[in-house]
């Protein structure tokens, strides 16, 4: 049952599962989760806190899928993801992270694998669902589905009977499916899977999320079952970089100045010249 509105906006002040400045780091291209480099370092402890208070708060005795998000971009939620996910297979669960942000995809560099296929590809009924599960060497618990090829219409994969079903699949197979799923202010995927999901975490970056972004976010949300906030600590690269994310990240008109929509126009532009070069051209190559 999703959390009252107003319960949620007095949270908002300070509560959150972490509140310690140093317990999340910002998002990085490491391709192996951090709780796997140093098991006991403070880092590492803060997520077996979030973990322990996510098994409380989700009952996780059954199988469940959780969603976590943000309300705008650079709030450090892909690395919240990856290790959050890598801690709970660590406790001895079975785990999948999924890749949902199908507009500006992380999760697949952070792991090292390949973005396809992936859950897109699956969707959109071009392979199996058993070809885009890919095991983690170092966790044999901890399983991915990148998020695939860009598609035009993420939404409408996410809103199809083939995403249930492939929900469905996960729950079949896993404790916990972990979704790492784009900004909830700018695009409409994580709203479309909010209430499909049995918990959704919010990212909440010290110093750089607006209280009234976060409030927005929420009532986004209203219909979904949000669990809790995860309080991120704050970068110098970030501190840098809010003016441009607060201020200059707009919705736009058209769908070319949407979240993601440079990545997918810049993704089938190179698709149609890998296409139409000579076979020998790449031998040369």
């Amino acid at each position: 049952m999703p959390a009252k509105k107003s319960d949620l906006e007095e949270r908002l002040s300070l509560d959150a599962f972490i509140k310690d400045d140093k317990s999340i780091v910002e998002e990085s291209i490491e391709t192996k989760p951090f709780v796997f480099i140093d098991p006991n370092s403070p880092y590492s402890e803060a997520f077996k806190i979030l973990r322990t208070n996510l098994k409380f708060t989700l009952q996780l005795t059954q199988p469940r899928c959780l969603m976590i998000t943000s309300s705008l971009t650079a709030e450090g939620k892909t690395t919240i993801v990856v290790n959050l996910a890598a801690s709970f297979a660590q406790s001895g669960m079975k785990v999948a992270v999924v890749g949902t942000d199908m507009r500006i995809p992380a999760l697949y560099k952070q792991f090292g694998i390949d973005q396809e296929p992936g859950l897109s590809n699956f969707l959109n009924h071009e392979v199996e669902l058993k070809h885009i599960i890919k095991k983690y060497k170092e966790e044999p618990r901890l399983h991915i589905v990148p998020s695939g090829s860009l598609p035009p219409n993420s939404a409408d994969l996410l809103s199809s009977d083939r995403f249930l079903q492939f929900l469905a699949a996960m729950k079949q197979q896993y404790d916990l499916t972990i979704f790492d799923s784009p900004p909830v202010n700018l695009v409409s995927d994580s709203i479309i899977m909010g209430p499909l999901m049995d918990g959704v975490l919010i990212v909440v970056n010290k110093g750089h999320t607006r209280r009234k972004d976060l409030k927005v976010c929420l009532e986004r949300l209203r219909f979904s079952n949000v669990t809790g906030f995860v309080m991120n600590a704050t970068t110098e690269k970030a501190q840098k970089s809010s003016y441009y994310y607060n201020k200059g990240y707009g919705y736009g008109y058209g769908y070319k100045n949407h979240y993601g929509a440079s990545q997918y126009y810049q993704y089938k532009q190179k698709s149609a010249h890998s296409s139409h070069i000579d076979p020998s051209m790449k031998k040369a190559e």
